[in-house]
């Protein structure tokens, strides 16, 4: 991760602390830096991250968030190469175990720049639905 990327994340003065909770309450689940859904839009919309929505392919369709490609996480390893390296991919799913789980297949295949940003319920706006007008 760059600096400029590291301080982007932590501009939040709560990132921290809301890692660290997240880590006391899911110790299960490393702590990630403080992603927030205006933040997640900025990048993905810059074409700065690539997001993948790791729940199934039937939760996909009903709400997803915009930009997002779905890789469901039992099926990272088969997919492996749409997802690019060289630029940071953020994950998400229902509540942020499976795209951990997704985040670890691809750190195990080389890839660096991986952020969980956890559950669909952190996400503020509005979820694309395949044949809604935006």
């Amino acid at each position: 991760m760059s600096i400029e990327t590291f301080r982007r994340f932590f501009r939040h003065p709560a990132g921290l602390l809301m890692g660290l909770i997240a880590f006391a309450c899911r110790p299960d689940i490393p702590p990630h830096p403080y992603l927030d859904s205006e933040f997640l839009r900025q990048e993905v919309d810059a074409g700065r991250a690539f997001l993948i929505d790791s729940r199934s392919e039937e939760e996909f369709p009903q709400g997803h968030i915009p930009g997002a490609i779905n890789i469901p996480h039992t099926k990272m390893k088969e997919n492996i190469s749409r997802v690019p390296k060289g630029m940071d991919i953020i994950l998400y799913c229902g509540m942020g175990v499976r795209s951990q789980k997704a985040l670890e297949i691809l750190r195990a295949d080389g890839y660096e720049r991986l952020f969980n940003f956890g559950g669909m319920d952190r996400y503020e706006g509005r979820l694309a639905i395949p044949g809604d007008p935006e």
